[in-house]
């Protein structure tokens, strides 16, 4: 929408709810995503699973970035992957081996183009502080198996 700051925490808030499940996942990473979709369906209650899909059109860029964009988003840390069991018990369904700056993630679709270096430092910040709040408060952490990443930068990582 273009409003600046940064955006409310749709898991916590259904945390707060404590529903009996709560997740995250990417159409980066598949498996991840059907796990979490049989645990939700096993799950008596309210379930929420809040899903990063990038869209092309609204994010301003070509189809084929559209997978890169999502692992990116997850590598750097600014979407988590993760499940809350009951409000309480927290699950880091991925951690990085080595996060990757923000600013690759942020300089790659159309949609942030105008955020400018300054902006770019305080999103790194904010996603720095957060991902080492989950960590800490993680019931349990995990890795998915490694996939390379492209970054369109010349270079591959890997989570």
């Amino acid at each position: 929408t273009g409003e600046l700051g940064e955006k409310k925490d749709i898991l916590a808030i259904m945390a707060a709810h404590r529903i009996p499940y709560a997740a995250s996942a990417s159409i980066a990473y598949p498996e991840d995503l059907k796990t979490k979709i049989r645990r939700a369906m096993a799950i008596r209650g309210t379930k929420f699973i809040h899903i990063l899909c990038p869209c092309p059109t609204g994010w301003r860029m070509t189809q084929d970035m559209t997978i890169t964009a999502a692992r990116l988003a997850v590598a750097t840390g600014a979407f988590p992957l993760l499940e809350i069991e009951g409000g309480t018990r927290t699950v880091v369904s991925h951690r990085p081996d080595e996060r990757i700056p923000i600013g690759e993630y942020m300089k790659m679709p159309g949609r942030f183009r105008h955020l400018t270096d300054e902006m770019i430092g305080a999103a790194q910040r904010a996603v720095d502080e957060r991902w080492e709040r989950l960590i800490a408060a993680a019931d349990e952490v995990r890795r998915i198996r490694r996939t390379a990443v492209k970054t369109g930068t010349g270079r591959g990582s890997s989570e």
